[in-house]
């Protein structure tokens, strides 16, 4: 058990950090500001403002004992306190010098963040800091005309934060909530808000209900001019007959009015449980809710760096940061934000000479803006630079392997822009520590899909370049559309679906190997959704004159998804599957149905990758030949997995894991089977647990590493032996990789894999 002073620094850490990393923001945020200001009076007062932030900094790194962040600080207070004295001079270099105190500072709160000691390597910049500071006092040693200092002024260390605004208006009162406390709460509201999703299916059923009795309630009525007649000329001996009528008649109506009563209670009880589901969703998803300024301003500082790196002139303009997004949301675009930012100054933003020659202004400019739309944002990046070069992008996507040329053939111009999305794209002729890679848009794509957002470019050669970016508000809820698929409901968000169209069946037509539909003057590739899930297709739909298409949009391109009925819109509390399901192919998670049906919600990201090669499964028996060989080609670039397991579970575990990654996956049961399917089908690399019948993971291992067909082909071990004896042995046998399925991470798997082929 930790003690309680162990407990309260480790509280008070957790507070440090968050408060340093507000005055690390700021800082950098200041410095911007005063390389760019030329006004002395505003000079001075940021200043002024950069000195109380490293001074705050130095003093609550004191309190911790962060020694490394404490003498840093301090060095720039320093410099700060000549410059606040007129005794400095400003220039890139000190500039420089300030960015890289602020990287160290940086540096040692992500150590101490992993519980680490911040590394003592900053005598030599500790040495340039201090120089700074003295050529100021150099300097008012042979200017006797300089102003001394107010010496009333210097704060000290115990000196409190400050407690009002620059408008003398008291700072409304806040308190550090832990994010865990937050999520907890917006778990309870979810449930809540399934229990009002529940109570108005209910309130259906009852209305429903209540129908029934007012059509049985009408039909007696109709007939009740019989009855009396019956009632008047029957036999005596039928008193219990007329009796039971009479008071059959009395009990629907009392049950009619009853439940009419009970609907309209109902009624407003669901009413106000809404009504306070919603605020109280609303109060928390607020509280949640962080503006964009949390990113934004902090690009600033990477622009500038990644600009002066490059020789370009680039200003980013910032607009819309007050704009609120829920911090799960915010967390998740941080990334795709930098990249395209970063693809903007590569890619975009010309060099000063050549924007001259163009007739541009020597210094381009980057707009990043956000603002609010209905239940969405919009975050826009755009740039002035050259543009998409379309053409460029087609030839790169083709020597790349990303397309076919079938495909290219078919390529629109505006589609054709998407494919700088796709990964292993790159139009850079080097790899540098900026671009080349093939990575950083193909990053963007798919968080933004993980997001539920949608991507748009439009660009303009030597115009420029915009990204606008859709995304919800917040992830815990969704608007979804229904859709029946073979008897069964399936969810689809509607934030991805541009448009629902009904298509008769004679307008439906070929190209290349994929069924084709125009929309609006644009060809669409048709899918399936029946056969893309691999569900029985249903004879009554297959029928019908008319299919209903859903219209689906991401990053990538457009297809049309043909379903078999429509059932509506609903929202919906989004359910993850769990870590064992966490990447299923074609679906994002789970939600449950006021019926209590729970509905699987589909990975729209995953679906478009999925249609792009649906076509050539469906007619591979009728492939002309040019296709033919495209997708031969096409196959030889999807490596191939070979799954080893004694176990059902884990072999379909790890079989959906890298068939979502890409992979192709071949399954066996032990290691016998194993080198059986070696001698029939070409494999990449062996992922293959130890403890198996007939043949153990060691032995299938040796048998691969000794055969001269098969020894290069890397072999990853997933076992439940974890002895330091097992592992040693395993990577005797010519293991190149060994993983203990407690520690089982499927991010880990993935990079191994990544990395070994």
């Amino acid at each position: 058990m930790p003690t309680t002073d162990e407990e309260i620094m480790r509280q008070l850490m957790a507070t440090f950090k968050l408060e340093a990393d507000e005055h690390l923001q700021a800082m950098n945020e200041l410095l911007l500001k005063l390389e760019k200001n030329k006004d002395n009076s505003a000079v001075q007062s940021l200043i002024e403002e950069v000195f109380r932030e490293a001074h705050s900094l130095k003093g609550a790194a004191r309190a911790v004992d962060a020694g490394v962040i404490e003498s840093v600080a301090h060095g720039v207070e320093n410099v700060f306190a000549t410059a606040k004295r007129g005794e400095i001079e400003t220039g890139p270099a000190l500039f420089d010098l300030l960015y890289e105190a602020l990287d160290r500072i940086s540096a040692g709160l992500a150590a101490l963040a992993e519980g680490c000691e911040p590394e003592d390597e900053t005598g030599d910049l500790l040495q340039r800091l201090e120089s700074a500071a003295k050529v100021g006092v150099r300097k008012t040693a042979r200017r006797a005309d300089r102003v001394k200092p107010d010496s009333g002024s210097k704060p000290t260390d115990a000196e409190p934060r400050v407690t009002k605004s620059k408008g003398g208006v008291p700072l409304e009162e806040t308190i550090r909530v832990s994010t865990r406390k937050l999520d907890a709460l917006m778990t309870h509201v979810e449930e809540l808000l399934v229990s009002k999703i529940r109570t108005e299916q209910r309130l259906a059923e009852l209305k429903d209900i209540k129908s029934a009795l007012g059509d049985w309630h009408k039909s007696w009525l109709k007939t009740r001019g019989s009855y009396d007649r019956m009632r008047r000329n029957s036999d005596a001996d039928f008193p219990d007959v007329i009796e039971f009528l009479a008071r059959n008649s009395q009990n629907l109506k009392t049950a009619w009015l009853e439940t009419n009563n009970l609907h309209q209670d109902l009624s407003k009880d669901t009413m106000r449980l809404s009504l306070i589901t919603e605020d109280l969703q609303e109060d928390i998803r607020r509280v949640r809710m962080l503006p964009v300024a949390t990113i934004f301003n902090s690009y600033g500082r990477m622009v500038r760096d990644l600009a002066r790196e490059q020789g370009k002139q680039v200003e980013l303009v910032i607009t819309g940061s007050e704009t609120e997004l829920d911090k799960k949301v915010i967390e998740g675009i941080k990334d795709p934000l930098m990249h395209m930012l970063r693809n903007s100054i590569d890619h975009g933003i010309e060099k000063s000479e050549m924007r001259i020659a163009k007739g541009k202004p020597p210094g381009g400019t980057i707009w990043l803006s956000a603002c609010q739309q209905g239940n969405g944002i919009l975050i826009e990046v755009e740039d002035d630079g050259g543009g998409i070069d379309v053409g460029r992008v087609k030839e790169t996507a083709l020597a790349r392997g990303l397309i076919s040329s079938q495909e290219l053939k078919t390529l629109t111009d505006e589609d054709a822009h998407y494919l700088i999305f796709y990964s292993g794209f790159s139009t850079a002729s080097t790899i540098t520590n900026v671009s080349g890679r093939g990575v950083g848009l193909d990053v963007v794509k798919k968080n933004i899909e993980q997001l539920n957002g949608l991507v748009n470019i439009s660009t303009r050669r030597q115009g420029g370049t915009r990204f606008s970016i859709n995304l919800p508000l917040t992830l815990s809820t969704s608007r979804v559309l229904l859709v029946n698929c073979c008897g069964e409901i399936y969810a689809i968000p509607t934030s991805s679906v541009e448009r629902i169209v009904r298509v008769a069946k004679k307008d439906i037509y070929t190209v290349g190997t994929k069924e084709t539909i125009d929309v609006s003057g644009r060809s669409l590739s048709l899918v399936r959704l029946a056969q893309m899930l691999e569900l029985p297709e249903q004879t009554a739909a297959a029928a019908e004159d008319k299919l209903s298409v859903i219209i689906l949009g991401t990053a990538e391109k457009r297809v049309a998804f043909a379903v078999d009925a429509l059932e509506g819109e609903t929202e919906i509390v989004i359910k993850s599957l769990g870590k064992m399901m966490a990447r299923v192919r074609n679906v994002s998670g789970a939600t449950i149905l006021g019926t209590g049906k729970v509905v699987i919600i589909l990975n729209i990201g995953d679906m478009i990758k999925s249609a792009k090669t649906y076509g050539h499964r469906k007619h591979d028996k009728a492939l002309p030949e040019e296709a033919a060989a495209d997708l031969a080609h096409a196959d030889t670039d999807t490596k191939t997995v070979l799954v080893v397991d004694d176990s059902i579970t884990t072999r379909i575990m790890e079989k959906n894991i890298l068939e979502s990654a890409g992979y192709n996956v071949f399954l066996a049961n032990d290691g016998i089977e194993a080198l059986a399917t070696l001698r029939t089908n070409r494999c990449d690399l062996i992922v293959s647990d130890v403890d198996m019948p007939r043949m153990n993971g060691f032995d299938l291992t040796q048998k691969v590493k000794g055969d001269d067909r098969l020894r290069d082909m890397p072999v990853i071990l997933v076992t439940a032996l974890d002895s330091a004896a097992d592992r040693e042995r395993g990577l005797e046998a010519g293991a190149d990789a060994y993983m203990i399925k407690h520690e089982f991470d499927q991010k880990n798997l993935l990079e191994t894999i990544e990395q070994l082929i």
